[in-house]
């Protein structure tokens, strides 16, 4: 991190000597010059941790010191939390169970550190209480692999949830912070939500977040978000496996950023809109196919954002309260046709695209149920909407026909309208046709009335809306 002002999330591949548990202080040593495998007699110099006394000074770090200062105020953990006040302050001295992580902040510069101790090996436990979270991370000297993980703990984990700090208004303000979330589960990695363009002399200036891979490297914290049931969260030497990291010349695994390897038919959906300080931004959602998932959750293949916006797209699925940025869904066939939830803050041109698919061979349709429009994502897709929760209107699908009643079908046998007199939608009938049911929707798309046994079969039928908004 080249900032005093940004947070990184940690955790130890070790422990103290001696000991199960460690301290940052313990095991995080200044790794300026590197240890060296011709000089076993090296020993990195502690941390010089400063403490926090009133004088601004001592909430930053330097790297200009030897050995570098890192301020110990900003060192701490979160188990089991919901919110801000879950935060533990743990200084430089707080003790840590294997697999618990701790944020902090760094000395201003490129920095690297060197982990002394006992390296971590063989299983190591922790508890999440159910539908909470907590900040834990790899425990050990090697990469994790993150799909051995969610199948051993996939009835207590649903997603992991790690955080990128991209920007700050040069002080340790909250409201100058720029960073994301970005998501990892069974089926797929998506980055945080980020600007969409470059805005040259803003704070999203060149900002580009990165997708978590399958393979989480030495040292990286995440937030654990636990399943409705929770229960314990096993590390064990199964998931260990050797990736070195891309700065270092490998191809799987590098300090946060990844690529994701992973078979399933995976389509990622990009939407940009502008948030409340007029910058661009691009949102990532994205879904899975595999024969036996459902629209109701499934361990390790759906997830909810971390954070949200005032605009937003999801996915919410009928007898489903919960909104995934991450959804596991059936196979694709030629009728499958599923709701994307499009929430909208302000009216505006809004864009939507394809951001990627793997080992999908079919062309994505965006479908517009209110206006009756299809459109082919490989384009960029610019829609102008009016504020609200748009949850019935937006549908993706694999086929260029239009699913539901034919249109021409339609067309050649009613018209409709409705009747200022008697304040009712009036259904004539032109052919020998059996109406079974009428259902209403407003521009939202949202269904505001419906009939559902039409019992007078005359040549017109009357249906009553009394006062419902124009």
């Amino acid at each position: 991190v080249t900032t005093t002002y940004r947070y990184n999330y940690w955790t130890s591949p070790m422990v103290e000597v001696g000991e199960h548990t460690f301290s940052v202080k313990g095991v995080m040593k200044d790794g300026t010059t590197p240890t060296s495998v011709s000089d076993f007699n090296y020993m990195p110099p502690d941390i010089n941790f400063v403490t926090y006394n009133g004088s601004y000074n001592t909430l930053n770090g330097d790297h200009t010191t030897s050995p570098i200062t890192i301020a110990n105020y900003w060192i701490n953990s979160f188990i089991n939390g919901l919110a801000r006040t879950s935060w533990i302050q743990e200084l430089e001295t707080g003790s840590f169970d294997p697999a618990e992580g701790y944020i902090l902040k760094g000395p201003g510069a490129v920095q690297n550190y060197t982990f002394v101790g006992t390296p971590n090996d063989g299983t190591i436990t922790t508890t999440l209480s159910p539908g909470f979270s907590s900040l834990l991370g790899n425990p050990y000297p090697s990469a994790l692999d993150s799909q051995v993980f969610f199948t051993v703990n996939s009835a207590s984990v649903k997603t992991l949830y790690f955080w990128e700090h991209t920007g700050d208004a040069g002080n340790h303000n909250l409201g100058g912070y720029i960073g994301g979330y970005g998501l990892l589960n069974s089926a797929m990695g998506l980055p945080g939500t980020a600007p969409s363009y470059d805005t040259t002399g803003g704070r999203g200036e060149g900002i580009t977040y990165h997708t978590p891979g399958r393979y989480i490297p030495v040292g990286q914290g995440f937030f654990t978000e636990a399943t409705a049931t929770g229960g314990t969260v096993t590390f064990n030497n199964s998931m260990r496996t050797y990736q070195r990291e891309i700065e270092d010349g490998g191809s799987d695994s590098f300090f946060f950023k990844g690529k994701q390897t992973n078979p399933l038919p995976v389509l990622k959906i990009g939407f940009d809109y502008l948030n409340n300080q007029n910058i661009e931004l691009h949102r990532q959602v994205g879904v899975s196919f595999k024969a036996g998932n459902t629209y109701q959750r499934d361990n390790g293949y759906d997830s909810e954002a971390f954070d949200t916006d005032v605009s937003d797209i999801y996915f919410k699925f009928e007898g489903n309260r919960e909104n995934f940025i991450i959804a596991g869904i059936g196979e694709i066939t030629n009728d499958l046709e599923f709701p994307l939830t499009v929430k909208i803050g302000a009216s505006g041109t809004y864009k939507f695209t394809v951001d990627s698919k793997k080992n999908i061979d079919r062309t994505v349709y965006l479908t517009d149920k209110v206006t009756d429009q299809k459109y082919d994502l490989k384009n960029l897709i610019e829609l102008t909407l009016s504020p609200g929760t748009y949850e019935d209107r937006f549908y993706i699908s694999f086929s260029p026909k239009t699913l539901g009643v034919d249109d021409q079908i339609l067309k050649n046998s009613i018209t409709s309208f409705y009747n200022k007199q008697t304040k009712s939608i009036n259904i004539r009938k032109k052919a020998d046709i059996t109406i079974q049911k009428v259902e209403v929707f407003n521009l939202l798309g949202q269904q505001v009335s419906n009939w559902n046994k039409i019992q007078n079969q005359n040549k017109e039928i009357q249906l009553p809306i009394g006062k419902m908004a124009t």
